[in-house]
């Protein structure tokens, strides 16, 4: 199996794919589907696996085997459908050294799947007005927040700021949105958990998937933005939230999962031949995490309890030369306290000095168009957090990462 994927995968990559222009089809004169595909393989190395099995570096795996396709009738009506044949999610497995937490983790997928290895899979509805512009969609989804992987140069998590990692995540529910020309609108009510780690509440036996939601309480996303034509765009939104049931332990009872984000981007229009565009992005985040200080009861827990704030930011810039080649920097900063070092390292002292670290990273990218659907990447990581050790990464076996990778995407 995984070398018939293996061989997919260069197939994929050298093909001239003269036949496959014709992937939009007309099912009548009033519907239209869509085929696509998302393909990403490659050589992989993250230094916090050193000493985990042995399989701190991948010479070639598969990290997204991905296909779909949409519908669309004229009337609006719609609907999207997404699996991942391949996805190499991080998750948490009990006792298994390669799958911790986001820190130290064999996988190198943005989203969690969870049982099913679907990710947007919904129907819609669309319709655009002369004044406003409506949509619904009902099913399962990736978040609203932050921003979509069409405006960002990552696509994973090692790759990935660790804001945007714990922004998005796949979920299941409706959600609403209405706009104009220049502004948007969409709220959601969703269910689910859709992060591995879910800051180490592991309710209901660590019971972790998109589909299924450890208690009753609603998901609520909303999100505002506006834009300039297709060059700037800026949007703020939040999250409210709660995991686990009742107030219970530090590791199993109901926890914090507030957020909010706000994002800028800036895209030029065409500038020259060698210079082709400049783009630059930046997002501000707050997260609330922990065991809640009100329980289900109205009751919190003596000690362990507390709403825990974690508050960061990231910005990307770079540019794109030759009509083939991007070359893009990251620079991020975020609070590293979480439920973990509030119990081993502040032992639950809420003026401990542990509440002032953060962790930071640079991450270089650059890309190469091979032709008009396969990219060569590559990304170094360099990153710098403390308490490596409650992730069982010893401080000799570094903590920077690093890939060289193709995507096919049709």
């Amino acid at each position: 199996m995984k070398n018939s994927a293996f061989v997919c995968f260069v197939l994929l990559t050298f093909v001239q794919f003269s036949d496959l222009h014709a992937y939009t089809l007309d099912l009548t004169e009033s519907a239209r589907v869509r085929f696509f595909g998302d393909f990403i393989g490659g050589y992989f190395s993250d230094e916090a696996l050193k000493a985990s099995s042995g399989r701190e570096t991948q010479y070639f795996k598969m990290s997204r085997g991905l296909l779909g396709f949409e519908v669309e009738h004229e009337s609006g009506f719609g609907g999207l459908f997404e699996y991942n044949f391949m996805p190499d999610e991080p998750k948490r497995v009990d006792g298994n050294a390669v799958y911790n937490d986001y820190y130290k983790n064999y996988g190198t997928e943005l989203l969690y799947y969870g049982d099913f290895k679907a990710r947007n899979v919904y129907a819609f509805w669309r319709r655009e007005g002369r004044i406003l512009d409506l949509g619904a969609r009902a099913g399962r989804m990736v978040s609203i927040l932050g921003f979509e992987e069409d405006e960002v140069p990552f696509w994973g998590r090692l790759d990935s700021p660790h804001a945007h990692f714990r922004t998005k995540e796949i979920l299941n529910g409706v959600s609403l949105a209405v706009g104009t020309s220049w502004m948007r609108l969409e709220g959601a009510l969703l269910s689910g958990r859709g992060r591995p780690d879910s800051d180490y509440n592991w309710y209901l036996d660590g019971q972790t998937d998109p589909n299924t939601k450890g208690n009753n309480t609603p998901i609520v996303e909303a999100e505002a933005s506006v834009n300039w034509q297709e060059y700037i765009r800026l949007s703020a939104g939040f999250r409210r939230n709660k995991t686990g049931s009742a107030a219970g332990t530090l590791f199993n009872g109901k926890h914090n999962d507030n957020r909010l984000v706000a994002t800028a981007r800036f895209q030029s229009g065409r500038l020259g031949r060698y210079l082709n565009s400049v783009l630059l992005l930046g997002q501000i985040s707050h997260f609330e995490d922990g065991l809640t200080e009100r329980g289900v009861q109205g009751n919190g827990t003596p000690i362990e309890s507390n709403n825990i704030e974690k508050d960061g930011w990231f910005v990307t810039g770079g540019a794109r030369f030759f009509d083939r080649a991007g070359f893009y920097i990251t620079y991020e900063e975020l609070d590293r306290i979480d439920p973990l070092v509030w119990k081993e390292i502040a032992n639950f002292q809420r003026d401990h000095p542990a509440f002032d670290s953060v962790e930071r990273s640079t991450i270089l990218q650059a890309e190469l168009d091979l032709n008009q659907w396969t990219q060569l990447i590559a990304f170094y990581r360099f990153m710098d957090f403390d308490f490596q050790e409650l992730s069982g990464i010893r401080r000799m076996d570094g903590l920077d990462k690093m890939a060289l990778v193709l995507r096919v995407r049709f």
